[in-house]
């Protein structure tokens, strides 16, 4: 068993997450509490113990929203994940998000970051970098750009990545060849075209590949699908894939399209060219929510939206 000692030093300032087995505790920083049992207010010192096989994360609080100073205050060592969501609601608060995100490479320990709507922009993607251990990144419906790309692919221990809803248009996505382990990659409605799906190529242990609601993303891009060797499940719901032609494509295990991509042809038929086909709606592949958890509509509410 292994113990995080925290000196909680402002009420407000966040709170801590375990995970194990999929559940869930979670202890803030002005109170100790279970999320059904309020247990005592913090005084002083506590530690939040746990368990191999058990991770903590972070979930930022609004004193730390307000002053991002503050989380020079907590201690880094043994944190796992970061959890932030915010949007600003005037002026004065549209650089929160980046001056927060711009200060957690001070974690260097973590191995997941979810910034899903966040207000994140390219200026604090910079602070991203020295996370040696970093596994898991999530940036979809962010502010970011093409430009943040070049940060993002050092971070080369990166196996989960997620821009989804991100304006990527003209990037380079050369950058990708600097993710060796990356598996899982989203981008649906990231405004790519066939030139940039062509330089994914250079991830040889993609796994799972989620493009829809790209426009630009054709049947010139079939070619790059076939050439990755580890590809399983691809998403192009909503491209401009015939998915008439996925003949090239029928040794993946899953490839996910809509009602609309099927142009009159029946399910069965394109099954006998490709029998991996599934409409979606009836696919378990590794999609990521976007709605926000209880733990955020709580700690956010006076900030969202």
């Amino acid at each position: 068993m292994k113990s995080l000692t925290i000196s909680p030093p402002f009420s407000g300032l966040g709170s801590f997450e375990k995970l194990s087995n999929g559940k869930t505790d979670g202890s803030s920083l002005n109170r100790l509490e279970t999320r059904k049992v309020k247990l005592a207010k913090a005084q002083g010192k506590f530690k939040l113990k746990y368990y191999p096989g058990e991770t903590i994360s972070f979930v930022p609080g609004p004193a730390l929203v307000r002053n991002p100073d503050l989380i020079s205050s907590i201690p880094p060592d043994n944190i796992f994940g970061f959890e932030f969501s915010f949007n600003s609601v005037d002026d004065s608060e549209d650089a929160v998000a980046d001056r927060l995100v711009a200060k957690l490479s001070r974690f260097n320990n973590l191995h997941s970051i979810c910034l899903n709507r966040c207000d994140v922009t390219d200026s604090g993607i910079t602070g991203l970098r020295n996370l040696p251990q970093l596994q898991s990144l999530d940036l979809g419906h962010t502010f970011i750009t093409g430009a943040s790309l070049a940060v993002i692919c050092k971070l080369t221990g990166l196996r989960e990545l997620s821009l989804n809803s991100d304006n990527l248009g003209g990037a380079n996505f050369a950058h990708f060849s600097r993710l060796p382990e990356l598996v899982f990659l989203n981008l649906t409605g990231a405004e790519i075209d066939d030139a940039m799906v062509s330089k994914l190529s250079s991830c040889k242990n993609l796994r799972i590949l989620i493009l829809s609601r790209n426009s630009k993303v054709t049947n010139a891009s079939l070619s790059t699908f076939a050439s990755m060797g580890k590809l399983e499940i691809l998403e192009i719901v909503d491209t401009s894939i015939d998915v008439r032609n996925l003949k090239l494509l029928s040794r993946l295990k899953c490839i996910v399209v809509s009602e609309r991509d099927l142009k009159g042809s029946s399910v069965e038929q394109l099954k006998k060219i490709a029998p991996c086909l599934v409409v979606d709606g009836s696919t378990n592949s590794k999609t990521r929510s976007t709605k926000p958890g209880k733990e955020e509509l709580y700690l956010f509410a006076p900030y969202r939206k």
